[in-house]
């Protein structure tokens, strides 16, 4: 059996990572263990959504922190882990 993550399961993570602190795509990348690929096309998903918002200072280098919204995901997904218990 295959114990692949979804894209659900890699978004939550990624932000979970940005508000433990990591907040650069390439850190994000190594923290979430994915491919450069999969790490992108996650941060374009999460900011379309208005769950993670680009606070680039310069434009040479991106950085991200969570929204309020974003944070209500990690609460409600919190709150399923403890109910489920996996």
């Amino acid at each position: 059996m295959s114990l692949r993550r979804s894209k659900f399961q890699i978004s939550v993570e990624v932000l979970t990572a940005i508000s433990h602190g990591e907040y650069r795509p390439t850190r994000l990348m190594y923290e979430c263990n994915l491919s450069w690929n999969s790490t992108k096309d996650t941060l374009v998903l999460l900011e379309s959504k208005g769950y993670i918002d680009n606070v680039s200072e310069n434009h040479k280098r991106k950085h991200y922190c969570v929204t309020s919204k974003g944070q209500e995901i990690i609460g409600y997904y919190s709150g399923l882990q403890e109910l489920v218990h996996i």
